[in-house]
């Protein structure tokens, strides 16, 4: 069954548009952030035994809210996707929260919305090492969704 819609995902004001897109796909989509950190090998390793690196303090922790206008969100080394069609990501209004967001095209069959080898569109925070977690980790992830 195909659906037709609009959805604007925000994380902290960010937003992702899927459209032509199956439901169980977008359930799928929704929950493979919180699925894939729980699976045996997932994350960088570390060694038999060893404890977790320790957390930063909470002013060190990456907070993206794209109150900036930029793609960016004002940090550098911040990119929106690594997809490369030139409407897979940009800075809209209104947000959820705050005055501006990010949002995130998904094509499915076009390869230029794809995203490290998928098809999905999101901010790559893995660029950034504040916005890297390993298994063990906890962190707060938000967004929100519009149809």
């Amino acid at each position: 069954m195909s659906l037709v819609a609009g959805v604007l995902q925000t994380w902290r004001s960010s937003m992702v548009s899927l459209r032509n897109v199956s439901i169980a796909l977008c359930a799928g989509a929704l929950l493979v952030p919180v699925l894939l950190p729980e699976q045996a090998g997932a994350g960088p390793e570390r060694a038999e035994g060893a404890a977790p690196a320790p957390a930063p303090p909470a002013e060190d922790r990456l907070r993206v809210d794209y109150e900036s206008g930029t793609l960016n969100s004002g940090i550098a080394g911040l990119t929106t996707t690594k997809a490369t069609a030139p409407d897979a990501s940009g800075v809209v209004r209104p947000a959820d929260e705050g005055s501006h967001a990010v949002q995130h095209k998904v094509t499915l069959g076009d390869p230029g919305y794809e995203s490290n080898g998928a098809p999905r569109s999101e901010s790559a925070t893995d660029l950034l090492p504040s916005g890297r977690f390993v298994v063990g980790d906890e962190q707060r992830y938000e967004f929100s969704v519009l149809l």
